[in-house]
Parts: structure tokens; C-alpha cells; sequence
């Protein structure tokens, strides 16, 4: 036989279920923010980089092309 205080009542239980669903939803809409917000600002980094690769290679190449054209005529 148990012991009386062992036995958890039913309105107890979902209580505690309640509880610990409440918690998981706060945990997954904060880590949700927090992960949206790294990856737009990854994003932004990740775009403005590949500008700043395109206006090197761009600036490179660009005598190339006055060189050509003057070769060509």
C-alpha cells in the first residue's frame, strides 16, 4: 500500500503539465527571436561583403577593359 502523500491528484498533474508546456513556448518564441535577429544581421554582413568583393574585382578589371579598347581601335 502506498503512502497517503504519495498519490498526486489529477488537478496537480495538469498543473505541472501545464506549467512545463508554458515554459517551452516561452523558451522556443525567445530562442526563435534571438536566432531570427543572427541570422538578418549575418545576412546584412554576408551581403555587404560580397559588395565589397564585387567593387574590388570590378576596380581590378576596370584598366583591363580602357587597355582593350584602346588596343582594339
Amino acid at each position: 500500500m502506498l503512502r497517503p502523500g504519495l498519490v498526486i491528484s489529477l488537478d496537480e498533474v495538469e498543473g505541472m503539465v501545464y506549467w512545463a508546456l508554458n515554459k517551452m513556448h516561452v523558451w522556443i518564441i525567445s530562442h526563435k527571436t534571438a536566432t531570427l535577429n543572427i541570422n538578418e544581421q549575418e545576412a546584412k554582413d554576408l551581403i555587404f561583403n560580397s559588395i565589397k568583393e564585387l567593387d574590388e574585382n570590378l576596380r581590378e578589371q576596370w584598366p583591363w577593359k580602357g587597355k582593350l579598347e584602346v588596343e582594339v581601335y
